[in-house]
């Protein structure tokens, strides 16, 4: 088996992961699972669009803004018209009392 082989079989095992975590009701240790496997698939994937996201919605309940932002960036740059993440950003923005950037953002 190949480096890239192993590579996308990680990836596909650590989604299967990730949604199990997301569809269980255990919430023991939920949080530090779910960061965990997300920050590796990003590592494997820095495209994955979802694991962004949700590293992104994490860190935003956290009120780490400036990881979240980083994160709702990243899928920006990746896919100008993703609305969640423009949405996410504009409500920390709002949140942060950084209305006038909120209403700038194109």
């Amino acid at each position: 088996m190949d480096f890239k082989s192993e590579k996308w079989d990680e990836l596909e095992r650590l989604r299967d992961e990730v949604q199990e975590l997301f569809e269980s009701q255990n919430v023991d240790h939920y949080h530090a699972r779910m960061k965990t496997r997300l920050e590796r698939i990003v590592e494997l994937d820095p495209t994955d669009k979802v694991a962004l996201f949700w590293l992104g919605d994490f860190q935003h309940k956290l009120e780490n803004y400036e990881k979240a932002l980083d994160y709702f960036d990243k899928i920006i740059a990746l896919d100008e018209n993703h609305m969640y993440a423009w949405f996410h950003k504009g409500m920390i923005l709002s949140e942060t009392e950084k209305e006038e950037d909120a209403i700038m953002i194109k």
